[in-house]
């Protein structure tokens, strides 16, 4: 769930960016459209560009949890024991089930590893984009500019501060404190760290 609520809200971060570049196009002072438009573009293709990369690294988790591809050859192992040899006990299917969640998990925490790192580069991109290549406009005010404006900041504050921020800062915490890796990985996906206590 965590990984989808990155993804909507990154098509709506990308909407908004769009959104402002359509508004601020038709106003842009001729000499600096091409320029204008180039940036865009790149920051926009770099956003799909990233969306599809996230979109496809989650089919791509689910279709090796689905094949039990995501478990160690020890956990595989022991799963496939289960399977075939002690169908009828509860107990052991529990612990099955539980190898292949908390495998789930970890992947999905290293998917989000390097899906909200990129995240940030593209948000700090936008920003970039909006306060030090800001355009020379044919007039100062025009119809959609505060809107633009507006949606565009604040989509991205959201991103940087709300989705992207807190689990970033934890994982760095983490690392300046000595954590391991599975320490990173529980701060952009607690449910793994959850999960991985009540096996």
């Amino acid at each position: 769930h965590n990984m989808i609520i990155h993804l909507v809200w990154d098509v709506i971060d990308w909407s908004s960016f769009l959104f402002y570049k359509v508004t601020y196009m038709p106003h842009v002072a001729q000499g600096e459209d091409w320029d204008f438009n180039v940036i865009c573009n790149s920051i926009l293709t770099l956003g799909a560009g990233l969306f599809l990369f996230g979109t496809g690294g989650l089919v791509r988790a689910w279709c090796m949890f689905v094949r039990c591809e995501n478990l160690s050859p020890e956990d595989k192992a022991e799963f496939w024991e289960v399977v075939q040899n002690h169908r009828g006990d509860a107990e052991a299917w529990v612990g099955a089930g539980a190898l292949r969640r908390n495998a789930w998990e970890r992947m999905k925490s290293q998917l989000l590893l390097i899906y909200t790192g990129l995240q940030w580069c593209y948000d700090i991109a936008q920003l970039f984009a909006m306060f030090k290549c800001e355009p020379e406009l044919d007039k100062d005010h025009f119809r959609g500019k505060m809107l633009a404006d507006t949606l565009n900041i604040f989509t991205t504050a959201v991103d940087i501060f709300v989705f992207k921020g807190p689990a970033a800062f934890n994982a760095i915490g983490a690392l300046l404190s000595g954590g391991d890796i599975s320490t990173v990985y529980a701060a952009f996906n607690p449910m793994a760290e959850a999960d991985n206590a009540n096996s």
